[in-house]
């Protein structure tokens, strides 16, 4: 089996990977250790963003992001917010009343990911 051309095909994996992410709507989460700091939405570029927090000097090692193109993207953001209270979320108005609908958006958000 010649492996020698794996490297390039990981790297063009990797490059497609990031263009996914940071294309499109997603929610990320970024930890310290096993804490959850901060949780973000954003609805253009999550690589973008998770570097504005590097800028800010947010100390975190490790994120998730997870692409998520649903109306509610805010409302599940204040919702993870709410619930987990990572201490770089501040001053983020709590959405109470969520429909049945976006309840079930956000128990399968939190089984998969949170």
């Amino acid at each position: 089996m010649n492996l020698s051309g794996l490297p390039k095909k990981l790297k063009a994996a990797e490059k497609a990977i990031h263009f996914q992410i940071a294309s499109g709507p997603a929610i990320y989460l970024l930890y310290h250790g096993d804490e959850l700091v901060y949780v973000g939405a954003t609805r253009v570029n999550a690589l973008q963003r998770i570097g504005d927090h590097v800028r800010h000097k947010r100390v975190f090692d490790r994120c998730v992001v997870v692409p998520y193109d649903g109306n509610d993207l805010f409302v599940l953001e204040a919702q993870l917010i709410r619930e987990h209270e990572p201490k770089y979320n501040k001053n983020v108005a709590y959405i109470h009343d969520l429909s049945c609908e976006q309840k079930e958006q956000l128990d399968v958000f939190r089984r998969n990911f949170a």
